[in-house]
């Protein structure tokens, strides 16, 4: 069961009497931004390649002592018998299934299951107050609550049934990750009415400052028609980190045509080379990361255009918009 989405107002204030204030309401509400929920299954015969390939892809260039600590699940693989250095080489690696080098035609065909399963949300609770001053200002102030949850499962299996490189029966991956981070934030915005028919807005939404935590695992297993068996895993590995979205500016125009229509413009304002990552106790210095936002992601405008007219008692509405380019 998904709850999309719920929430309620509850009137503060309320008289007919101007100047002065003229309603004031709070609200709260929730709001389910994206499902992060997906189970696939992908079997099949493998004729051209295998897994234990793209780990003696990604190892070429690294000595087997280092393969931990660069690519930490081929490094588990080559435990596991899976890839090894060619012949005469310490640094080039070839995987079981092309007999690590020795023979120039490789042994494919095995059978492939791969399961991925992903479960998670991401979500906001806002908590909002707004009034209306003397039907000319109307002002809202939104405090939010963004949270992250995702958790993601992957199993790779490859059984070689009558082909069997070197003795190989079958070897099965899995990583498991998760991901969990709190936000918050706040809105403000402002609508000015200088006479009945024209609205003027401003509004700015400020960063919205994430702790996210993440916690990984994987581990591998082969088997081998001699009966050895071979189970290795890594540490698992944790890390916490803060994360500070960037800013946004905004400004719109409405204005309404008599009973005729309506015509209105807004503009955004947002410089994504402001994102920020920090580190949250840990230590780990994260300046490297922030001058590649800074020096990749650049400010951006976002416009939308928009009209509405009325015949009799048909509408017709159209739009256009605007995004540029955060690169």
């Amino acid at each position: 069961f998904n709850l999309n989405q719920a929430g309620l107002v509850a009137n503060i204030i309320r008289k007919d009497a101007e100047p002065g204030l003229v309603t004031l309401n709070f609200g709260y509400a929730y709001t389910m931004r994206s499902n992060l929920n997906q189970n696939g299954l992908i079997r099949g015969i493998s004729n051209r390649g295998s897994m234990a390939d793209y780990w003696a892809d990604i190892s070429t260039g690294l000595f087997k002592e280092e393969l931990y600590d660069y690519v930490a699940d081929a490094d588990l693989a080559f435990w596991a018998g899976l890839i090894d250095t060619l012949p005469g080489y310490s640094r080039q690696y070839g995987s079981i299934f092309e007999y690590y080098g020795d023979s120039d035609v490789a042994d494919y065909g095995q059978t492939v299951r791969r399961l991925i399963s992903n479960e998670g949300s991401t979500s906001d609770h806002s908590f909002s107050i707004g009034g209306n001053y003397s039907n000319k200002f109307y002002f809202g102030l939104t405090l939010g609550i963004s949270n992250i949850r995702y958790t993601s499962h992957y199993e790779h299996l490859e059984t070689t049934g009558e082909i069997t490189p070197y003795g190989l029966d079958n070897f099965n991956y899995a990583l498991h990750y998760e991901n969990t981070g709190r936000g918050f934030s706040a809105k403000l915005g402002l609508i000015f009415k200088p006479v009945e028919a024209v609205r003027l807005g401003l509004a700015v939404h400020s960063p919205t400052m994430y702790r996210i935590n993440e916690y990984v695992h994987d581990n591998i297993t082969s088997a081998y028609t001699d009966g050895d068996k071979f189970d290795f895993k890594n540490e698992p590995s944790r890390y916490s980190y803060g994360l500070t979205t960037p800013v946004r500016l905004l400004a719109g125009l409405a204005v309404q045509i008599g009973k005729i229509g309506l015509v209105s413009a807004d503009y955004e304002l947002v410089d994504y080379s402001s994102a920020l990552f920090s580190e949250t106790g840990d230590g780990y210095d994260y300046s490297l990361k922030n001058e590649a936002i800074r020096n990749n992601l650049r400010r951006t405008s976002n416009i939308r255009l928009g009209a509405e007219m009325r015949y009799n008692h048909l509408y017709f509405r159209g739009g256009y918009g605007y995004y540029g380019k955060a690169f």
